[in-house]
């Protein structure tokens, strides 16, 4: 569930199943206008909570949009050692059995990339590193699809949809991930 405070009126219309907020053309808290303004559809459960000083607290899953991007600078790939050391020595690597059996490269945003960590990686016994990824050199091969009712990955697919392999000169920066105490900690993560 994703939960914004805003400080400004809105219009709630409920059409055919679908609710949609009109958030008006400004914004704060850290969402960018062309991110937040206008029509934003949401699905129920809806919840509306008045919080005093009149702002309000709205607590909604998103209906994110296949193609919906966050416009990010950088893209975030969790890798194991032996990923890292394939995609330097080739210069390009295909990713693990999760990427090839679905034809993308799995990526994250920078805020997804510790709750990944958490709900996919904690049991593991191989060495991570967190590689930061340029998102222009993927180019519209970089494609921004919902995964669940709440959340939007990036994934590489290559262009038209290809699959083709992440290749190393779009990857500039490589962290080893430790886990500590039930957080897994990088510089990039800091």
């Amino acid at each position: 569930m994703i939960k914004y405070t805003l400080n400004i009126s809105l219009s709630l219309k409920y059409t055919l199943g679908v609710w949609t907020l009109d958030l008006g053309s400004h914004i704060g808290l850290g969402l960018r206008a062309n991110e937040a303004s206008g029509p934003v559809q949401v699905t129920p459960p809806l919840v509306l909570c008045f919080h005093p000083h009149t702002c309000l607290i709205l607590c909604v899953k998103m209906a994110a949009k296949e193609q919906e991007k966050e416009a990010e600078e950088f893209v975030y790939r969790i890798s194991t050692a032996q990923e890292w050391e394939e995609l330097q020595k080739a210069g390009a690597c295909y990713g693990g059995q999760l990427d090839k059996s679905t034809g993308c490269i799995h990526l994250s945003n920078l805020h997804q990339v510790q709750s990944t960590l958490q709900n996919f990686f904690m049991k593991t016994q191989a060495e991570l590193y967190l590689l930061q990824v340029d998102s222009k050199k993927l180019g519209d091969g970089l494609i921004y699809e919902r995964v669940d009712e709440c959340n939007v990955f990036p994934h590489f697919y290559g262009p038209s949809r290809s699959f083709i392999p992440l290749p190393l000169d779009a990857v500039t920066k490589a962290e080893k991930i430790t886990l500590s105490d039930g957080k897994f900690s990088c510089s990039l993560l800091n």
